[in-house]
């Protein structure tokens, strides 16, 4: 039985006036067909989101609409969504209710943050992290108020990790790969929760740290970094945590409570096997997990094509949609792990662009 009943898509609105974001929640069961499927449904179904639940001004003003919004979600069963502006300041929409909060303000604004729900608590810190300054890495805890005799929400300043202390580190450092992108060696570009108090980041450039929660305490795992990209999701009736992997983001398992000193290695990689028309260029994706062993897969796709306009000029246009698949992973006796995938579906977002899926 899945924990979670929906998938929260937040879609950014640019276009119209005011430049909203607006909330669209998805049944998660609508991607699972109610029978386990005798193969892969290689198809993609055309989907249209459902009305927005809540809305969400852009924190600018007209008609610039300078600075913007993350969203990241809260609590156990992460039915808590945490807005945060440009300028540190923070709302709670509780879906469950729903009702929305107006919480406590950030010590200091973050850029391209990571966030990370531990228990009942929010962490969140710059993806690059800044020479040591105060208040780079906080948690948003509820209990008794600094100074104060109630109990409420509140912002917690916490250490960074020890390596920005390093009198060579910056995090304007960056390479070029074998590509010729940009590469920043010292971007945290993954991220876990492993045990019950601790939080795991990995860089190229610094290796991976885990931050205890409990003691406050940064330790040093090594100088190799986590085989993953992005967020990665643990799910206890296998044991093993879940993700997208560093080198081309396909949907993988692995182990991190091996006490190896050397890099964990990808226990099972998979491949979701869309069957995608040719120009389709993947952007970005997105972890959801629903609990019980089943994930919802949200893939970013944009697509081009040279048009000719009404006064005869060549102009590009440009398509962005989401695919989400409805997958289930499960453990096949003398088979190991096994992924199941069921439903696929399109959701195009007219000229609007995902901001962040829960």
């Amino acid at each position: 039985m899945m924990s979670r009943r929906f998938v929260h898509v937040l879609v950014s609105n640019i276009i119209g006036r005011p430049c909203t974001f607006t909330l669209h929640s998805i049944n998660a069961s609508s991607f699972f067909y109610p029978e386990r499927p005798s193969r892969f449904a290689a198809t993609v179904e055309d989907d249209l989101l459902p009305q927005p639940a809540m809305s969400f001004y852009h924190p600018g003003s007209p008609p610039e609409y300078y600075g913007s919004m993350d969203f990241m979600p809260l609590g156990r069963n992460r039915n808590g969504i945490v807005g945060v502006d440009h300028r540190g300041r923070a709302i709670l929409y509780d879906t469950a209710v729903p009702a929305v909060r107006i919480m406590p303000k950030l010590h200091v604004p973050k850029s391209s943050p990571i966030s990370i729900a531990a228990g009942d608590s929010l962490y969140v810190m710059n993806s690059r992290l800044e020479p040591p300054q105060r208040h780079t890495f906080e948690a948003l805890v509820h209990g008794l108020l600094p100074d104060c005799c109630t109990k409420g929400w509140f912002w917690r300043s916490l250490p960074p990790p020890p390596y920005v202390y390093n009198p060579d580190y910056s995090e304007d450092d960056h390479e070029y790969d074998d590509e010729g992108e940009i590469f920043e060696p010292y971007e945290i570009r993954a991220y876990a929760v492993v045990g019950d108090s601790q939080i795991w980041i990995s860089t190229a450039g610094a290796g991976t740290y885990s931050f205890d929660t409990a003691s406050g305490v940064w330790s040093k795992h090594g100088k190799w970094s986590l085989p993953f990209r992005g967020g990665v999701e643990y799910v206890p009736e296998h044991k093993l945590w879940f993700g997208f992997s560093s080198e081309d983001r396909r949907f993988c398992a692995c182990d991190l409570t091996c006490e190896e000193e050397e890099q964990p290695s990808l226990h099972k990689v998979w491949e979701l096997d869309l069957r995608l028309p040719q120009g389709w260029i993947p952007i970005k994706p997105y972890l959801v997990p629903l609990g019980s062993g089943k994930f919802c897969i949200v893939q970013l796709f944009t697509t081009s094509e040279v048009v000719i306009s009404a006064a005869g000029y060549r102009c590009h246009k440009s398509e962005m949609f989401a695919v989400l698949t409805g997958v289930e992973v499960e453990n096949v006796d003398g088979m190991g792990l096994h992924m199941i995938k069921h439903k696929s579906k399109r959701y195009c977002l007219d000229g609007k662009f995902i901001k962040h899926v829960i």
